[in-house]
């Protein structure tokens, strides 16, 4: 029996679009299999000692292997062409940060595999209309809200999560009937970004993903008097409340909750230590005990 020398995984939300389209890009039969409780799709490639899987989820045993960057750039390559009219290479490699060269070679082996791409080198790709996915079924209002969800998270939240907007949004025209792309397109809901607390930002992404992995965040805090206090949180959730966002903590220091405006704290330290989540100190117990004041209201 030969050794799998090159073994690349591919984390996919949705397994039945992924293994119609990596049927086409890597002409491999896939086999159904649950490890650990994971959902996976596995594959031999036309490869001497190749191979792979789909993983359903984000748990990957080789996350920094090159050939699954490789295979999650080609899928990403389809979706964005999906989501525009004409597409540059410049602008493909911009995106995935990847050299153009790159690019042109993954277009020519998208192509090669069936994907209908067109268009030329200098002018722009397109995927030709009808690949793959039906269309979205949304009504006018829905897009409407859509469009306008995502513009205002690419105005005021970090930039990972803009980057995330852009991404649904290309998305969601590849797969809207062509009537509602109109409509999206022409949507007259906008979210001007006056750059007021340009800070916020970087903030915000530090914040987001301490919350996710449950660290420990130092802060060097400036009250409303203009007063400067250090001390450590426990970040649960962040609060947009139409101009600023407030970042909800349990404080180690007050052994209670308490609220933080993310454009006066002066700097922010994402430490090593992890605390460990507990019900009564959570965003959930947070917002019951606020409805419980009159704060909030009940719906």
């Amino acid at each position: 029996m030969s050794t799998l020398i090159n073994w690349f995984e591919i984390p996919v939300t949705d397994m039945e679009r992924a293994v119609a389209f990596y049927q086409r890009v890597l002409n491999a039969e896939f086999r159904r299999e649950t490890i650990a409780g994971v959902e996976n799709a596995v594959f031999s490639y036309d490869q001497p000692a190749t191979g792979g899987s789909l993983v359903k989820g984000e748990r990957l045993i080789f996350p920094g292997n090159p050939m699954s960057r490789r295979a999650d750039r080609l899928f990403q390559i389809v979706q964005i062409l999906r989501g525009r009219r004409l597409t540059t290479a410049a602008q493909l490699a911009e995106r995935l940060e990847v050299s153009e060269r790159t690019i042109y070679r993954d277009i020519q082996d998208l192509s090669l595999s069936g994907v209908p791409i067109e268009g030329e080198a200098g002018c722009g790709y397109r995927l030709l209309a009808g690949y793959d996915l039906p269309p979205l079924m949304l009504t006018t209002g829905e897009v409407e809200a859509v469009i306008a969800a995502l513009r205002m998270v690419q105005t005021w939240s970090g930039e990972t999560l803009a980057k995330s907007a852009e991404s649904v949004h290309e998305k969601l025209l590849a797969v809207l009937t062509p009537e509602k792309r109109r409509v999206a397109e022409r949507s007259r809901i906008i979210s001007p970004n006056f750059n007021k607390f340009p800070q916020v930002k970087a903030r915000f992404d530090q914040l987001h993903s301490a919350i996710d992995k449950c660290r420990v965040v130092h802060l060097l805090y400036e009250d409303e008097k203009g007063e400067l206090t250090e001390r450590d949180v426990h970040p649960l959730g962040l609060s947009f409340w139409g101009e600023v966002w407030l970042l909800v903590a349990w404080c180690e220091a007050r052994d209670d909750y308490r609220s933080f405006r993310l454009d006066r704290c002066r700097d922010i330290l994402v430490t090593g230590r992890v605390y460990q989540e507990r019900h009564d100190r959570s965003l959930q117990a947070f917002i019951a005990l606020q409805k419980a004041k009159g704060y909030l209201p009940e719906k």
